[in-house]
């Protein structure tokens, strides 16, 4: 599995317009719903990336940040990107401003697979080059170009 089998232009959040780490991730969740099965599904998503937020804060550098989480109800990897037309004071802090963010939810008995997924999405926001095209673009499709260019699709 890749990240291509992830993101399509539908999973891509275009400058939602927020204010807090809590309203992006509201503007994330409501992009991941399409993907859940059940209301339940969709709750136990949210409440895995929140509980994971609280451990330790997602902010990863370069102005990127990978919020994540695991939870039994769902059965496959689901995952959001969104783009920031400003930088995010993202832990209320100061010390991490964000603009870009990879939402990753996961199955609890896929812990490996999950590991090898935020592998990709850090060796991908990793590249100054890439990073600064995103931000540059202006559509989730010129995005997922941006993106299927640099990962290899699955065999």
């Amino acid at each position: 599995m890749n990240l291509l089998d992830l993101l399509s232009p539908e999973t891509i959040v275009m400058r939602p317009s927020v204010s807090s780490k809590k309203e992006l991730f509201e503007a994330l969740f409501e992009a991941l719903k399409p993907q859940c099965v059940s209301d339940e599904q969709f709750e136990a998503a949210r409440d895995a990336v929140w509980a994971r937020e609280k451990v330790m804060s997602t902010a990863v550098g370069f102005g990127f940040a990978l919020p994540h989480g695991k939870t039994h109800e769902v059965s496959g990897h689901m995952a959001v990107f969104g783009v920031l037309d400003e930088p995010l004071d993202y832990d209320g802090d100061s010390n991490e401003k964000v603009q870009l963010v990879f939402l990753l939810i996961g199955p609890k008995q896929e812990s490996a697979n999950h590991i090898k997924l935020l592998s990709q999405v850090s060796k991908l926001m990793n590249k100054e080059a890439l990073r600064h095209s995103i931000l540059e673009a202006s559509s989730a499709e010129d995005v997922y170009g941006l993106l299927e260019q640099q990962i290899a699709p699955s065999n």
